[in-house]
């Protein structure tokens, strides 16, 4: 797996995202993620499958599929837990069951300034803890990480958007990435919509690739780490097969203005 790395943080340049992957079913979708390769896993309290996510990263170590320190797992804490993060935080490591997570987000910039820096202080006390390695925000305007900067000591080190060609925040992808902010994008694949578009037909039929591989292409290209959801193995597998191919900095530019 190939890395992205800043001063503030490395991580895996793909991710399996996890929203809507529960029970039994998801608890096999996420081993074999880490089977298929992924080593970024993001879950979130508000998702209630840090259980499930918990156990499968669990198996897969047991199973030999995998060591702990290869993994990098993600979890957020929810608005109404920014009253009382050491509380969430000590409920959501609870459920994992682990000794650690790697990222620790406030997920919505939600309530009042005062009680998401609540939040977001809490976090700063895991980090020095040791219960998590980087801390950071999801959902995050501009104005609002100039907010938290002077409320924090910690820099976020991750700002987790919806983001993909039919959805491009580009004023917000150049502040984070100039300040050193790596921008996680969830929904990268927008539920399908990339069907219908012939322009990114006709550029994934230039490299014989899926229009899903050149939407994921296109994230990691312009330095952001998509986190695709996908429970069948094909489709796990074919979202990680887009480093054999590269786009040019025309399809780049179609892509970034797609309708």
């Amino acid at each position: 797996m190939d890395y992205l790395s800043t001063n503030r943080i490395k991580i895996p340049v793909i991710g399996f995202g996890t929203w809507d992957v529960r029970g039994e079913k998801g608890r096999k979708a996420i081993e074999r993620s880490i089977e298929n390769g992924y080593r970024l896993i993001d879950t979130a309290s508000y998702y209630e499958n840090e259980e499930i996510v918990g156990k499968a990263v669990r198996n897969s170590i047991e199973k030999g599929l995998v060591n702990r320190e290869d993994l990098f797992i993600t979890t957020k804490i929810w608005p109404n837990e920014f009253s009382d993060p050491e509380t969430a935080i000590e409920r959501s490591m609870s459920k994992l069951g682990l000794d650690y997570v790697d990222l620790y987000l406030v997920h919505w910039p939600q309530n009042s300034l005062d009680l998401r820096t609540r939040a977001y202080n809490g976090l700063e006390k895991a980090l020095e803890e040791g219960i998590t390695k980087y801390i950071g925000v999801s959902n995050y305007s501009i104005e609002q990480i100039e907010e938290l900067a002077d409320r924090s000591s910690t820099p976020p080190a991750v700002n987790q958007v919806h983001v993909s060609p039919f959805r491009y925040p580009r004023p917000l992808i150049e502040y984070c990435q100039d300040n050193e902010i790596v921008i996680e994008a969830y929904t990268p694949l927008e539920h399908g919509r990339q069907s219908d578009n012939r322009t990114l037909r006709q550029i994934a039929e230039n490299h014989d690739k899926t229009p899903e591989q050149v939407m994921l292409r296109w994230s990691v290209q312009k330095g952001l780490v998509p986190l695709p959801k996908a429970n069948r193995p094909e489709h796990q597998r074919l979202n990680l097969d887009i480093f054999d191919f590269v786009l040019g900095d025309d399809e780049m530019r179609m892509l970034d203005n797609l309708p």
